[in-house]
């Protein structure tokens, strides 16, 4: 299944390789809430793609309903896709497989640690006042019963594995639709979200990919490791377990994407840009000591 899928992403790259737009590609994204994908859209949006801004980058119709056009048959979703005046379009609800295999769909990733994600969403949560901003997460997380949000989300949103029902087998089909994915972007911080955004300067010829100047959402920063007691975060990743292990495979293949980038025009690109954020650090560090001094 992997080679199929690495196959079919290979296809819709080369036939795609003049930019998205240009032709008559669509760019389709797979957004896990709380997992930089707001930040996604804003980045499609500066770089000139057809967006729908006003939600998010989804579909809506003329009633400014969110369409469902992904749970539709693989060979229905292209055709809709195709006809769509959009060219960069986000799914957020069901599931992501099955979808087709064309030569002219170029699929995006975001992805962060599992733990953080739930701390994160949690924190957003609270901010919306969907949880009482009283409670803390160690409570929320101790519940009989918790949001299904907070067990496996990413393994739901690949394969529509239910949250208790998320199995080793649910794993291994969505190891291996991690090839689908142009790019996968790391977004546990600042400098892997635009290191492994750079891969977007090849699959969609955008020239913005500083996610640190279009960031954009609740804005909701979460370390989960850090945060929490041992308890807690270690009853967060056995809930998480088999995404933590999707995990580790993703940011194994995001670095494999960026292996590929090295001595491109692609990678000196990232390297400035890396180069500049160590600029900003270092100056950023010696202000405190200025200001010490006087």
């Amino acid at each position: 299944l992997a080679e199929i899928y690495a196959g079919a992403r290979a296809r819709a790259e080369d036939a795609c390789a003049r930019g998205v737009s240009a032709a008559g590609c669509r760019a389709v994204f797979l957004h896990v809430h709380k997992s930089g994908g707001s930040t996604m859209c804003r980045l499609a949006q500066v770089n000139g793609m057809r967006v729908n801004a006003r939600r998010n980058c989804l579909v809506e119709d003329l009633a400014q309903r969110v369409l469902e056009w992904h749970m539709e048959p693989p060979a229905a979703q292209e055709a809709f896709l195709l006809r769509s005046p959009l060219t960069f379009v986000a799914i957020e609800s069901g599931s992501f497989l099955p979808v087709p295999l064309s030569d002219r769909l170029i699929f995006l990733l975001t992805f962060r640690d599992p733990a953080d994600r739930v701390l994160s969403h949690f924190q957003h949560e609270k901010v919306v006042g969907k949880i009482p901003a009283n409670l803390t997460f160690e409570a929320f997380l101790s519940q009989p019963f918790t949001p299904f949000w907070t067990r496996e989300f990413y393994l739901q949103k690949m394969t529509g594995c239910l949250p208790s029902m998320c199995s080793e087998k649910h794993l291994r089909v969505a190891a291996a639709a991690l090839e689908l994915f142009s790019a996968i972007i790391i977004t546990d911080n600042p400098v892997t979200y635009s290191r492994s955004a750079s891969l977007l300067r090849r699959s969609l010829g955008w020239g913005a990919v500083d996610s640190s100047r279009y960031r954009t959402g609740t804005r909701v920063s979460s370390r989960a490791k850090h945060e929490l007691s041992d308890a807690a975060y270690n009853s967060l990743v056995e809930k998480n377990r088999l995404d933590m292990e999707l995990y580790k495979l993703a940011v194994q293949r995001s670095a494999a994407q960026l292996e590929g980038l090295k001595g491109t025009k692609w990678d000196k690109q990232a390297q400035r840009w890396e180069d500049m954020m160590q600029r900003r650090e270092e100056a950023a560090r010696r202000r405190p000591e200025a200001g010490a001094g006087k």
